[in-house]
């Protein structure tokens, strides 16, 4: 623009290094009588924020919940940031959709939690916002809506002997969490001993028959569990399973009537003790006495020795 020949529209140029920096500028006008000004005005020379280098940090997320972190570090635009827009996509509609500090509705927030579908992959992505206009997005961070996997049932012994142990995993029981289990682990320790190691010969197997290969002594007692993995990690373990590496004992030789001791309201019985040293399970700790109505078939215990601790009562 020009008024009587003269340029009356002019430009400056300013180093980036004075971003942030305020102007102020007046306007003379001279003729041969003098000079008037015009009214001061200020400017601030700033520009639109640069685009976020990093993309929003996810804190904590499960199958139901995420809780996201977001912040703008190291500003050179000149002018402050007035609001943070973040935005997710997920695999269900592939959309990006606003979560806050949208146009409107700025906001300052840099933590927020938000509610996800399980399985579902998604990807969140923030932008920031000044007095010159918005940045461009940055990068956007990805994560799928899952959690550890549950915990399983207990381990079932299907039998076992002085030599092996035959257990059964039922893997049903588990839910992955809304990803693929990556192992299956099955632990041994000593009974009471809290000294757990992995059975390496167990991958997975919905039967398996531990035995002195896998490092288990005859006649000691060892407690079993076992846990699933996922690319979350390792999820909760099952409760414990008391495992004894014995034989039943042998069965006693007789049971009969001591007649001396016997009357027309009572009848004493005796038996013959299981040798010593031939239990392959260990010492005896008792011995049970069932009485049989062959009558009725109705059975009952009459002599606990087990329970009364008296392993030497026949």
């Amino acid at each position: 623009m020009t008024l009587r020949g003269i340029p009356t529209l002019r430009s400056v140029d300013i180093q980036s290094l004075y971003l942030g920096t305020k102007y102020t500028f007046i306007l003379y006008a001279y003729n041969r009588e003098g000079s008037v000004a015009s009214q001061k005005i200020t400017h601030l020379y700033a520009t639109a924020p640069q685009t976020p280098t990093t993309g929003p940090q996810i804190l904590e997320y499960s199958s139901s919940q995420c809780y996201v972190q977001y912040s703008f570090v190291n500003n050179i635009s000149g002018s402050q940031i007035i609001s943070y827009n973040l935005q997710f996509r997920s695999s269900v509609d592939n959309v990006w959709v606003d979560l806050i500090g949208h146009d409107g509705f700025e906001s300052l927030v840099t933590l927020y939690r938000f509610n996800v579908v399980k399985q579902a992959s998604y990807e969140l992505r923030f932008r920031v916002k000044n007095t010159f206009g918005w940045s461009d997005f940055g990068p956007s961070t990805s994560f799928i809506a899952s959690d550890s996997p549950s915990k399983p049932s207990q381990i079932t012994i299907s039998s076992f002997s002085s030599h092996s142990i035959s257990l059964q995993f039922d893997r049903s029981t588990i839910d992955n969490g809304g990803l693929a289990i990556l192992t299956y682990v099955l632990e041994i320790s000593e009974y009471l001993q809290n000294n757990y190691s992995v059975v390496v010969g167990y991958n997975g197997q919905q039967s398996y028959n531990l035995t002195v290969a896998d490092g288990i002594v005859e006649g000691r007692i060892y407690s079993v569990r076992w846990f699933a993995t996922n690319l979350n990690g390792q999820g909760i373990r099952s409760e414990e399973v008391i495992i004894s590496l014995m034989d039943r004992p042998q069965a006693p030789i007789n049971v009969w009537k001591v007649v001396e001791l016997s009357s027309q309201t009572a009848i004493t019985v005796a038996w013959t003790p299981v040798p010593s040293g031939i239990s392959p399970g260990g010492d005896i700790l008792g011995y049970k006495l069932f009485i049989l109505n062959s009558i009725t078939g109705e059975q009952w215990i009459a002599f606990d020795g087990v329970s009364l601790g008296l392993a030497d009562q026949t």
